[in-house]
């Protein structure tokens, strides 16, 4: 037989065990390659939120001399319209990785438009969407 204080050490292990598994966040991570020379539209992806933040990184250029920045516009897909939230401008140097946040934009599947001035020159590179 169980002695009432193991039950009761039993029972506040499994209220903690109830309260701390729904405090649990999986972090959505997921990376893409471009390869553009004016406009790029991304395919969905599902955030888990607050924050979205996309990492972009220039691998390499058709043509050198273009240091034209990368302007990336973060969407919400809606139900019939889609909220356009801001636009953020990435370095296009070669090798070098950035990352803009944009901040408490809550759970829900975003898509993000990238472009740059039209000269002609096309930016290949990778990039990863994460919250």
């Amino acid at each position: 037989m169980i002695s009432s204080s193991s039950m009761k050490k039993v029972v506040g292990f499994l209220a903690l065990i109830t309260v701390m598994v729904p405090s649990f966040a999986f972090a959505y991570s997921a990376g893409f390659v471009f390869d553009f020379k004016h406009q790029l539209t991304s395919k969905n992806y599902g955030t888990m939120g607050p924050d979205v933040k996309i990492q972009l990184e220039v691998a390499s250029k058709s043509k050198a001399g273009s240091n034209y920045p990368i302007k990336v516009t973060l969407y919400r897909k809606g139900i019939v319209f889609d909220d356009k939230l801001s636009t953020q401008s990435y370095p296009s140097d070669i090798g070098k990785s950035t990352t803009k946040t944009w901040s408490g934009v809550g759970k829900a599947t975003y898509y993000f438009i990238m472009n740059k001035e039209n000269d002609g020159v096309t930016y290949r590179g990778t990039g990863r969407i994460f919250d």
